[in-house]
């Protein structure tokens, strides 16, 4: 009994490939956008349908293909949360070491109030590819963050920077 309840989480999104069934077409386009620098993807769909599951599992698909250089940060957003602390949430789970052999954070990285173009530069200060899933989008009632998400994209599209944000709301 124990080892069937642990398997069935209806209540929480799957976070182990083995447990992913489906959905092939939608994994291999989101795979296919993560190779295309300048490509962004957005999941789109009713609670419960598998966008967080789906947004949750890529990075393991990548590294069975052996693509092992991408760092990865996630986001679940809340209501209220400004563009600086989304990316200031994505930026402290990636780490770089410094030509001093100190490992730091992204996020020092970040003037404060930061822009789009802030936002490529520090990405820019990586060598390798990222994918930062920011989900539960759609509890982001403000506009003016919505727009200058949306500048965001645009500017890491326009610059072929190699990130791939993965947005994921209802």
């Amino acid at each position: 009994m124990a080892e069937i309840l642990e398997a069935f989480t209806p209540g929480s999104p799957i976070d182990d490939k083995d447990l992913f069934a489906g959905r092939k077409r939608q994994r291999e386009k989101l795979i296919s956008t993560i190779f295309q620098k300048g490509e962004h993807a957005i999941l789109l769909g009713e609670r419960g349908v598998g966008k967080t599951s789906l947004a949750n599992i890529v990075y393991d698909w990548l590294q069975i293909m052996g693509k092992f250089n991408y760092r990865r940060a996630k986001v679940n957003c809340a209501s209220g949360m400004s563009f600086d602390d989304i990316w200031r949430t994505a930026f402290n789970q990636i780490t770089f070491e410094n030509p001093d052999g100190e490992t730091l954070t992204l996020d020092g990285a970040l003037p404060k109030n930061p822009t789009s173009e802030n936002i490529r530069e520090t990405f820019q200060l990586m060598n390798d590819r990222s994918i930062i899933i920011i989900d539960e989008l759609d509890k982001i009632g403000d506009k003016r963050v919505q727009r200058r998400l949306a500048d965001t994209v645009k500017t890491l599209s326009d610059n072929a920077i190699g990130t791939t944000l993965i947005m994921v709301g209802v």
